[in-house]
């Protein structure tokens, strides 16, 4: 290329290699370092800049690189090279995982795509919302629609279908599912009236996507994804044959049907050997949920941290903050309630189907703490889960609901019946894992009658009156919050055992609770938790109560720098945490609320800022 392009090319190297300024080896000549490339690019006049780049693509044009020739197109302000070469930069980054790069070349082209034909154009659309949903963004959901009135306007009724069929995970991920079953429907009607194809296989996968994540379905569910595995065999396309084994796997196991663990196992198993990244991700995901279900928490916590480090290396964030909920979901489970809330607080304005799971697991912190917060957080959760219209959300958003419920000793016979109503849902559709919590939840309130026949074993138990073993199970599991629950329906040593689990885990409402019902018994009442356990009642970590009562001494944020040995920003920090935590608008306010908590060792002066 510098041969072609500079004139006397040898002996200009030659000088410049001799100054320092390039290198050069056999194949390539380069500056020595990138400053010195920036400030010889920076110096070049605007014209100059332009007419070089064009000389370098005109020359690259039949073997550059697309994403070096969208580079050039783009200095030089070529337009229609730009429309040209950005299109096939992105689907190449596409087609290697690098669906950042990818985005961003597609985003090059924003501007620039009158010049595109309406067919090519609603080909890039359509690609480009694909990129977008990989990364979570929610501009998929506008592109995908102008994509989609696009191939309507030209008349290519499988191009609709494939875009129609990619709109159903986008608009259901995104809390939209009339418009998801709309898209579902319309693409196998069209694609029906064509012969079999990969294209059917996948509309039809996405058919029974949707029941699994309606629930409503099971045996309709499984017959589509066996229809789909059927046509995507016979079209040659592995990819749909993994993703409904997953979608059929995930429906028997939600029905209690232990053969679909297998068949999740298998549709991994292929996705990794034939290189389906995405379809890798997610059968992790749902392998971790299957495992989850039946709280084998150590598996589950493994399977779900494979499933968050596979979608970050590709680049997968849509499927990242989803493993990244679960993990917090599990956390919660085992106990690890910093890190869970820390976790859960990364996800929030993620998709809704990660949110939904992240403040639901907040709004459960904050009521079995005690905080003001929760009924706040919980109804965010519920208005998510209720647009959802998806069992998998509702089912554990009503549970967090009845239990802050009862942690609250509220009856509202509305609420009640809402709960009731999605128990029965669950019920009948055969959802024996997710309705366990919520039966049980419903119990304690008084609000089911009879113990359902199909019932998560470990719940059914207590209710049965067997709570010694299951809370022997529960511990077995690595579930204390719920081992400290069978706990408290024992006898008197029992339940101080749960106080003491429930204060260990930050459990203050929870555990108030416990301790009445004993106290009422004329039972002596154990002991509060001790300082550290106080201070972390208030989802506050080791740190931040070190800060709290640095502030009830009434040091400033440099004091609080200087005695921690850390920076000023990092005290901000603490601060505001502690600020949000305590429901309080000042510092002043924030030690009050504490002093009231008996969260401080000692007293202190109030601060007066």
């Amino acid at each position: 290329l510098v041969d072609e392009l500079v004139d006397p090319a040898p002996a200009h190297v030659t000088e410049c290699v001799r100054q320092g300024l390039l290198q050069a080896d056999n194949d390539t000549v380069g500056f020595v370092h990138e400053l010195q490339r920036r400030a010889v690019e920076s110096s070049l006049p605007d014209d100059e800049r332009r007419r070089l780049n064009a000389e370098v693509l005109a020359a690259l044009a039949d073997r550059g690189h697309p994403s070096r020739l969208v580079h050039h197109a783009r200095q030089a302000d070529d337009v229609a090279a730009i429309a040209v070469y950005a299109p096939r930069a992105a689907r190449a980054a596409a087609a290697v995982e690098s669906h950042r790069e990818a985005v961003d070349h597609y985003r090059t082209i924003a501007g620039h795509l009158e010049h595109l034909a309406l067919a090519d154009r609603a080909g890039v659309l359509d690609d480009w919302a694909r990129e977008e949903f990989y990364l979570d963004n929610p501009e998929a959901l506008d592109l995908l629609a102008r994509a989609i009135a696009l191939h309507r306007s030209v008349g290519d009724d499988v191009a609709l279908a494939r875009a129609l069929t990619f709109a159903v995970r986008v608009n259901e991920v995104n809390g939209r599912p009339e418009q998801a079953e709309a898209c579902a429907a319309e693409a196998v009607t069209i694609l029906e009236a064509h012969p079999p194809s990969a294209t059917l296989a996948a509309a039809v996968s996405q058919m029974s996507w949707l029941r699994l994540m309606r629930g409503d379905d099971d045996r309709r569910g499984v017959e589509l994804a066996d229809r789909a595995i059927s046509i995507a065999r016979a079209t040659g396309d592995g990819r749909i044959v993994v993703q409904a084994l997953v979608m059929k796997g995930s429906i028997q196991h939600s029905s209690d049907d232990r053969r679909g663990f297998a068949l999740v196992e298998e549709g991994h198993r292929l996705a990794v050997q034939d290189g389906y990244r995405y379809e890798e991700a997610y059968a992790l995901i749902n392998l971790a949920g299957l495992c989850a279900d039946v709280r084998d928490m150590a598996r589950a916590a493994d399977l779900v941290r494979r499933a968050r480090d596979t979608a970050a290396r590709y680049e997968i964030r849509s499927l990242e903050s989803y493993a990244q909920a679960m993990y917090a979901e599990i956390l919660l489970w085992q106990g690890d309630w910093v890190q869970c809330e820390d976790t859960a607080t990364a996800v929030l304005g993620a998709h809704p189907h990660a949110e939904t799971i992240a403040l639901r697991i907040l709004g459960v912190l904050q009521a079995r703490r005690g905080q003001a917060g929760a009924g706040a957080t919980l109804q965010r959760m519920w208005s998510l889960a209720e647009a959802s219209g998806e069992l998998q959300n509702t089912d554990p958003a009503a549970a967090a609901l009845a239990e802050h419920m009862w942690l609250a000793d509220d009856h509202d016979p509305g609420r009640i019946a809402l709960l009731r109503a999605v128990l029965d849902r669950g019920m009948r559709s055969g959802f024996v894992y997710p309705s366990g919590a919520l039966a049980f939840w419903l119990w304690k309130l008084g609000e089911l009658p009879t113990i359902p026949d199909r019932l998560f074993p470990l719940y059914a138990l207590i209710m049965e009156g067997e709570s010694t073993a299951a809370a022997a199970q529960w511990e077995a599991r690595g579930c204390p919050y719920d081992q400290a629950l069978a706990l408290m329906h024992g006898d008197h040593a029992a339940r101080v055992r749960a106080i003491h689990i429930f204060d260990d885990l930050g459990a203050t409402a929870t555990a108030t609770r416990v301790r009445r019902g004993l106290a009422d018994e004329g039972v002596r009442i154990p002991r509060g938790p001790s300082e550290s356990t106080r201070a972390h009642a208030a989802g506050l970590t080791a740190r931040q109560a070190e800060v709290l009562q640095l502030l009830a001494e009434g040091c400033s944020n440099a004091d609080i720098a200087d005695r921690l040995f850390v920076s000023h920003r990092t005290v901000e920090n603490h601060v505001a945490a502690i600020l949000m935590k305590l429901d309080a608008a000042t510092r002043r306010a924030a030690v009050e609320a504490a002093r009231g908590r008996g969260l401080l060792s000692k007293q202190a002066p109030v601060p007066q800022t």
